[in-house]
């Protein structure tokens, strides 16, 4: 029955991975130039923990770490990979029943 939780991860990861190598590259939503411009600026990161910022600190941080719109998209990916695998394993792992377990994590997957 471990077997099945090693497979459905592999399932996971291989799909994953196929919707990363499949996608149309980076796109830009018509705020992301906002995010972009308080990541390239230096001094709006003081500002921003003050409560005068117009965006708040996490995206663009996030921005300024990373060089382009191709990196930014795969950490999303990396981000969301982690977050909904971690959470097919917690369900996984909250089940007694293996039918439970199977269903949880499988559910979580095809969500994804």
């Amino acid at each position: 029955m471990r077997v099945y939780g090693w497979v459905l991860s592999g399932i996971y990861m291989v799909s994953r991975i196929v919707i990363l190598i499949l996608s149309p590259g980076a796109q830009s939503f018509p705020d992301s130039p906002g995010y972009r411009v308080l990541a390239d600026d230096s001094s709006w990161s003081v500002v921003s923990f003050t409560g005068h910022a117009s965006r708040l600190w996490g995206v663009p941080v996030f921005y300024a770490m990373l060089p382009s719109d191709s990196w930014r998209v795969v950490a999303q990916w990396a981000i969301a990979t982690l977050a909904w695998g971690g959470l097919a394993w917690v369900l996984w792992q909250q089940h007694r029943a293996f039918a439970a377990r199977a269903f949880a994590a499988t559910a979580v997957a095809v969500l994804v």
